[in-house]
């Protein structure tokens, strides 16, 4: 039985990995490619571990990228990534960076990809560790196939083929991650501490100031409900987490905030304030304003495209609507959406469910009931 729903599993997800994989192969232009486990200088005093993608077939998780910047003795690391082989680099990264006194550690959410080896990092021996991720999101990293994995599986149950046993799939799926290593004890709210107001660029908005101007860290709440975006005033890099990464997909994911995040990205990117660009899976480090400004607009792009090939699918079904299934296919045969970030349907028949259910509810769209599978949707009455 678990080996059936491992391979449910794999059946589900393996269009995820070969469309993640070439995404690394194929960098944007202007954009060096790397690998897993390398670490690269990407701004002065500030290194990129580099993560990898999903690969169910070959039982590897998905690894984020860790950013780690010093500070006269203070070192700030954003992000851990996840599984043993990881570590090899973190620590390497580390090394590099020698010597500093303090340690600063923040998590941009609390999807294990990004939290798995936060022990390596508050176990460093220093004269202070700070460890600090919103408050909104402890629930996703002390019970993540209960509420957040889970769910979106439970979520697309029934509505396409292959996740038929949600929770036992999702507790194996989370078993390629393990150990999982958040360090919770040292975790604390970074909700505790005072906002400031900030300007970058023409992007004025609230964060949380580290050190002499070291480092803001600003909550956009869009991938989840406490994802941070970190910034760098005196190397111009701004770090996205996963706002860039299949960004309407989770359950926990709001999709008017994931917008907005980037054009207040762009806005921010003006006047040299944004130089350098990474994110939590783009394997890569964006150089120059001018061309990291395109880039994003290619999110905005999508976000729009897609959200017109969605609402033209069900406008075109009339009064039955159209399924999950059938939205899926619409927008991966749709020419508008080969341009859009990782191509016309990005992580396969799982996060394009979990794209559609969230487009669905978005739009208040209206269900006709029934079985899942053929429960169609329609947009509401004007």
């Amino acid at each position: 039985m678990r080996r059936r729903q491992g391979l449910a599993i794999a059946a589900g997800m393996l269009l995820l990995a070969s469309t993640a994989a070439t995404a690394e192969a194929s960098p944007a232009q202007g954009a060096k490619s790397l690998h897993y486990g390398d670490v690269v200088r990407a701004a002065p005093r500030t290194l990129m571990v580099v993560g990898r993608p999903l690969d169910v077939a070959n039982g590897k998780a998905d690894v984020a990228n860790a950013i780690l910047y010093r500070a006269r003795a203070t070192l700030y690391v954003i992000d851990t990534g996840a599984t043993p082989s990881f570590r090899p680099s973190l620590r390497e990264a580390i090394k590099r960076l020698r010597p500093f006194r303090r340690v600063v550690l923040v998590n941009t959410h609390g999807h294990p990809d990004h939290i798995g080896n936060n022990k390596l990092v508050t176990g460093l021996r220093a004269l202070s560790v700070r460890h600090y991720m919103s408050r909104r999101d402890f629930p996703i990293a002390d019970h993540y196939v209960k509420v957040s994995l889970g769910r979106a599986l439970r979520d697309v149950s029934g509505y396409i083929p292959g996740f038929d046993h949600p929770t036992a799939q999702a507790r194996e799926l989370y078993d390629l991650f393990k150990p999982v290593e958040q360090s919770r004890g040292t975790r604390r709210a970074i909700e505790s501490l005072p906002q400031k107001r900030i300007r970058i660029g023409h992007w004025q908005t609230r964060a949380w100031k580290f050190g002499r101007n070291d480092v803001d860290v600003i909550p956009t709440r869009a991938h989840t409900r406490g994802e941070l975006i970190v910034y760098f005033p005196k190397t111009h890099l701004l770090h996205m987490g996963d706002e860039l990464f299949y960004y309407q997909s989770w359950a926990e994911s709001n999709n008017d905030r994931t917008r907005r995040v980037f054009v207040n990205a762009i806005k921010a990117a003006h006047n040299g304030a944004v130089r350098i660009l990474t994110s939590g899976h783009e394997f890569t480090v964006f150089h120059g304003a001018k061309h990291i400004r395109r880039h994003l607009r290619t999110f905005i792009y999508g976000y729009d495209t897609y959200n017109r090939v969605v609402k033209g699918i069900l406008a075109a079904t009339g009064p039955a609507g159209a399924t999950v299934a059938e939205i899926i296919e619409g927008v991966a045969s749709s020419p508008a959406m080969q341009r859009a970030p990782g191509g016309p349907n990005p992580g396969g028949p799982l996060f394009g469910a979990l794209e559609a259910l969230n487009k669905l509810k978005q739009l208040h769209a209206v269900s006709s009931g029934g079985p899942r599978a053929t429960r169609g949707f329609h947009l509401p009455s004007p």
